[in-house]
């Protein structure tokens, strides 16, 4: 499970170091800010996001460029490919990007 709340790359590798690792687990564990969600039958983790402009813009613009219905959704769908690329690092894996000719194009994730 991660639990970090920053990562770097490190030739292939990825580590990951959080400021307070036990916060991290303190929070998931607390009730009140992990709600059960009754109709759906699972749990939910409300968070306050505090964001840089940059940033702010940048979910801003990944909102209208991929029609995500809110915010939410940006960051499940981004969650779901930053697990995926950590996953593929960590099993030694490359991951990079194609153009339509097949050339691969050079990208620094982090």
């Amino acid at each position: 499970m991660m639990t970090a709340t920053n990562a770097r790359l490190d030739e292939n590798r990825m580590e990951y170091a959080s400021p307070r690792p036990e916060r991290d687990e303190e929070l998931l564990n607390d009730e009140r800010v992990v709600k059960e969600d009754s109709a759906a039958g699972s749990k939910t983790l409300r968070l306050n996001l505090v964001l840089s402009d940059r940033s702010a813009d940048r979910l801003k613009n990944l909102k209208k460029l991929t029609e995500a219905s809110s915010f939410t959704e940006v960051i499940r769908n981004a969650l779901r490919l930053y697990e995926g690329i950590v996953m593929e690092y960590e099993n030694g894996h490359k991951v990079q990007i194609v153009d339509k000719d097949g050339k691969p194009l050079a990208m620094s994730i982090f």
